[in-house]
């Protein structure tokens, strides 16, 4: 496994010839990986003498992080509904909805903005494989948050969890080769589980409340002011 794991390092810095920065900001950018990977990435190359400083790799795993946020904010409901209108991809369309609305049940709950903001910062913070930038900007789009206030709440997310990884790293820095190695293996689990979600369980239709979200996105992302 540790074979495996020297062998995905090697291949992402072969992708951006040798440079850890920006090696470590692109591991930030992908789903599942984020802010956790990065962080465990770049202090393990720090740690075999790479170019790369503590503040640079707390730089490009968040900014890495953040880089999707916007783009997710906006596009990620137009997608979804586009791709429902299609054969081939309206069940994942449908199932991905299921899922966004599902982790966000309990900060939809809320009728404050100001604790749905926090239940989006306690989202992202948590440092484990299925929180973090994706899911959580999903999550606020879902739940009709806004985009000025999803985009703080996960901004603040993403300090917090980048200073816990950091932390964390340090801490465990003589079984930084572990630690990286358990992560690999809980990241391979959660991938598992979401091919298992999207293409084997079965959606459960009646859970799906689609004017809700088109609803809820229409009034916080498009017209915020209920413009006419």
């Amino acid at each position: 496994m540790t074979a495996i794991i020297e062998a995905v390092e090697n291949f992402m810095l072969g992708l951006f010839l040798g440079n850890a920065f920006w090696a470590v900001l692109f591991v930030a950018v992908l789903p599942i990986l984020e802010v956790r990977g990065a962080v465990l990435f770049g202090k393990a190359l720090l740690e075999k003498g790479y170019s790369i400083s503590n503040f640079e790799i707390f730089l490009a795993s968040y900014l890495g992080a953040m880089i999707v946020v916007p783009i997710i904010l906006l596009c990620l409901n137009p997608i979804i509904n586009r791709l429902k209108k299609t054969k081939l991809f309206s069940k994942m369309a449908h199932k991905l909805e299921i899922r966004f609305k599902r982790k966000g049940e309990k900060i939809q709950s809320r009728k404050n903005d100001i604790y749905k903001m926090l239940g989006i910062v306690i989202l992202v913070a948590i440092p484990i494989p299925g929180t973090g930038s994706w899911m959580s900007s999903a999550v606020a789009v879902f739940i009709g948050l806004g985009f000025l206030r999803s985009l703080i709440s996960i901004a603040i997310g993403n300090l917090i969890s980048t200073a816990i990884m950091m932390l964390v790293a340090d801490v465990l820095k003589e079984h930084l080769e572990i630690v990286l190695l358990v992560f690999f293996i809980l990241v391979v689990i959660a991938l598992l589980y979401l091919i298992y979600e999207m293409f084997i369980k079965k959606a459960k239709t009646n859970d799906i409340k689609t004017a809700d979200v088109k609803d809820n996105y229409n009034r916080n992302f498009v017209n915020p002011k209920g413009l006419k």
